[in-house]
């Protein structure tokens, strides 16, 4: 099961709840398809309620698995 809540300025402005339409094999990776579905909603609803706001830094997702958030940094390959 998967839920996201937008927020803009304090209120909710979009959410989501659903089941994940595949079957993850751990909690990390659950977690992680969650996240991933989180930032497409994020980036749909910038685009539907087109504030004409200038964003100067990053959409901030929360999330409390450690794997996933892992799993999300940027790593050099290493040699």
């Amino acid at each position: 099961m998967t839920g996201i809540e937008v927020m803009y300025t304090g209120g909710v402005v979009c959410y989501k709840t659903k089941y994940q339409e595949t079957i993850a094999l751990s909690s990390t990776e659950a977690e992680f398809v969650a996240l991933c579905d989180a930032g497409k909603v994020v980036l749909y609803a910038i685009s539907i309620l087109d504030l004409n706001v200038s964003q100067d830094n990053a959409t901030v997702l929360f999330e409390d698995n450690r794997g996933s958030l892992l799993m999300t940094q940027q790593r050099q390959p290493t040699k």
